[in-house]
């Protein structure tokens, strides 16, 4: 600032004074609104067996924009709402207010508690849970009007299959025979009294073990399956915003400002409400800037999360969990931008909207396809793929048709005449070609999720109705069983599947009123162009594992036993090619303790002593993995790349002290590649470590 230019240095002066009275210009504002209510259904009667949560977030945010002596290209406004909401359905409680269920769901619990798994800690040092104490009942025998001699055993077969018996002899008045009785064997017993009585009754009591009916055991195992689903719990989530540039008022209260009597941008914008038509709204009320160079888009966004959850357990030790997840994205971009004049346009330009998709699928059934090069890598569920195409090209021609086509009248739209030609179609139908992206999604789910092709959903981005749960499984029962009992600590089967379906990115069209106004909206090979133009669809599978055992014995010897298998299989829209990932891995492993092992280091004079626990632990894998690229046309399948990898590691651990610990190792690894533009390769490590750690 030049202080001789007096005029000029007293309005800068001025300006500074003002602002650092007024405290500064707001350049930024952002409040956040958190909401959580638990709505109190488990206080209804018999109810309190549920739960659920509802949560609303709101944000809002006012960023001021750069500002220039002739060009204001106005602030930018932001705001969100996120509605959650949960629930949990405890099953457990529930079954436990009925009286037969409850005495099934505890003796099971019983049954956990004393499981070896869940006492793995405390049996290295106590003897193993004992059995629950076997259930009695008493059976009598009588025997009226017969008589004892006095010094002579009197027999008494009684036949209740028991030694465990008491008898009790009454003379003719009732009054009871003092004597000795001795057990003979399980139906037999003597009786000896000093005198002679006639006119006696012998009774006879017993105590046998309580044998179920096995009416009883089967009524029992079929109310614990049915009692077997524990909890099921469910999570929702969705999440909207808008941003928009060149919004010209201030932020003075809670980000708002009076501007022409209106506190713009609304109390319902700043608390998260979402309003696709608010943009014309600001425009009419004078917020948007008239700027020619504003060139940022208005976005608008949407995100919903679905989750569910459950667990299932049969019988002790068996545990089932079950999962399924939906994720929908969407954006949507427009413009207001002015013209050289200043004008903004009466509705938004460039509309434009971009996502994604994904949720929890099955392919289950062909997941066991074996790839060979003796049939060059041929997938019968590709085949399914190819020949699918048909069935469902006829069915979204039979669905348009009834749609466009009005009853008595001409028909618009005949699926079966060829739209080049005029003539009637030999394969295919007309605006849905075998290449056409409303085709090969519905045929691409149908054939790799082994769904009915005539039933498949036709809605290229499904309902929630077609997202299907994953799960994982483990039991720990084995353990139970005699022989294995006295060997080992623990054994456990594991299995888990996971698989996700994907749609890619997908942009719409510049103008996706074509397809459902004119009807005849098509590209160069005749099919119509869809609203949403979609890159790819691809699922991701993975047995992880497929087979699973670990093996904890009670020699400290431990093992491990694992098949894995994963699968990537994606579709490209832009070249009609089908792209399919496998991998096939073995992993067998072992460990063993070795405690209180001793030696010694010497160094000069001076010899020091050592006594830890030596860890072993061996591990081999051989992982076969394949890509091979498939083609909609004639062309043949081809590999792109593959290997086969065998893995050896073997390690070493030695603890010196609490702080310093010794590791030796030995990895080997050994690439055999698929194709022949790669070349074998092998690399060996082999060495020690000594790690030293710092923390307290």
């Amino acid at each position: 600032v030049n202080r001789e230019l007096k005029t000029e240095y007293q309005h800068w002066k001025d300006t500074v004074w003002r602002n650092i009275l007024k405290g500064g210009r707001n350049t930024h504002y952002q409040h956040n609104v958190v909401i959580d209510y638990t709505i109190p259904i488990n206080k209804l009667p018999l109810m309190d067996w549920t739960s659920v949560r509802a949560g609303y977030d709101a944000a809002y945010d006012w960023d001021t924009g750069l500002t220039f002596d002739t060009l204001n290209l106005g602030n930018t406004i932001n705001n969100s709402n996120t509605l959650r909401l949960s629930g949990e359905l405890n099953f457990t409680t529930l079954y436990n207010k009925i009286p037969y269920f409850r005495r099934i769901t505890q003796a099971q619990n019983q049954q956990q508690k004393n499981s070896p798994q869940r006492n793995q800690q405390n049996q290295q040092n106590q003897p193993p849970a004992q059995n629950p104490a076997k259930k009695y009942k008493t059976i009598t025998y009588e025997r009226d009007k017969t008589f004892l001699t006095g010094g002579e055993p009197k027999n008494i077969t009684h036949n209740l299959a028991t030694e465990e018996v008491t008898a009790k002899v009454l003379d003719s008045k009732g009054k009871e025979i003092k004597g000795k009785m001795v057990v003979i064997n399980k139906n037999r017993v003597s009786f000896t009294t000093d005198s002679t009585y006639n006119n006696v009754k012998i009774l006879v009591e017993g105590k046998v073990e309580e044998k179920p009916n096995p009416l009883a055991i089967i009524a029992k195992s079929i109310t614990r399956i049915i009692l077997g689903i524990k909890s099921v719990s469910i999570s929702w989530t969705r999440t909207e915003g808008t941003l928009v540039p060149g919004f010209m008022p201030k932020s003075t209260l809670f980000g708002m400002s009076n501007t022409n009597g209106v506190y713009a941008p609304g109390i319902p914008f700043i608390l998260g409400y979402q309003d696709k038509n608010f943009p014309i709204m600001a425009m009419n009320n004078g917020w948007l800037s008239k700027s020619k160079y504003l060139n940022n888009p208005i976005v608008f966004t949407y995100n919903e999360n679905l989750s569910l959850r459950s667990i299932v357990e049969p019988f002790p030790g068996f545990k089932i969990e079950l999962t399924a997840i939906r994720t929908v994205t969407r954006n949507q971009n427009e413009y207001f931008t002015a013209d050289s004049t200043g004008n903004l346009p009466s509705k938004p330009r460039n509309v434009q909207e971009t996502g994604n998709f994904s949720m929890s699928f099955i392919t289950f059934s062909t997941a066991f396809g074996k790839l060979k090069s003796s049939n060059n890598y041929l997938s019968p569920t590709f085949k399914k793929f190819q020949d699918y195409r048909d069935i469902i090209a006829g069915r979204l021609g039979k669905q348009k048709a009834a749609e466009v086509n009005e009853p008595n009248q001409t028909p618009v739209y005949d699926p079966t005449m060829d739209p080049a030609t005029g003539g009637k179609l030999v394969e295919g139908t007309n605006g849905y070609g075998l290449t056409s992206q409303n085709v090969l999604i519905p045929a691409f789910m149908a054939a790799y999720g082994g769904q009915n092709p005539h039933k498949v959903t036709l809605n290229r981005i499904p309902s929630v109705f077609a997202m299907l749960p994953n799960w994982r499984i483990n039991y720990e029962g084995l353990s139970k069983i005699g022989f294995l009992d006295n060997i080992t600590r623990s054994i456990s089967l594991n299995h888990a599947y996971r698989c996700v379906y994907t749609i890619g990115n997908y942009i719409s069209t510049p103008d996706d009123s074509l397809e459902n106004i004119l009807h005849e909206a098509r590209d160069l090979n005749y099919n119509f162009i869809p609203r949403l133009d979609v890159s790819s669809v691809s699922f991701a599978e993975q047995f992880g594992p497929l087979i699973g055992i670990d093996i904890n014995f009670k020699n400290s010897l431990t093992t491990k036993f694992e098949m894995r298998k994963s699968r990537n299989v994606s579709l490209s829209m832009a070249n009609n090619q089908l792209m399919e990932t496998t991998s096939n891995e073995l992993v067998i492993g072992a460990g063993y303790k070795l405690t209180n092992v001793q030696f010694a280091i010497k160094s000069g004079n001076t010899q020091k002593a050592f006594k830890s626990d030596l860890n072993l632990k061996a591990n081999l894998s051989i992982r076969d993995n394949k890509t091979i690229i498939r083609r909609l046309t004639d062309e043949p399948d081809q590999p792109a790349q593959g290997q086969k990898v065998v893995t050896i590691n073997v390690s070493a651990d030695y603890k010196l002290s609490e702080k310093l610990s010794l590791r030796m190792f030995y990895d080997r690894i050994v690439n055999t590649p698929l194709v022949s533009l790669s070349y074998p390769t092998a690399n060996t490590n082999i060495g020690f470590s000594v790690q030293f750690s710092l923390t307290q």
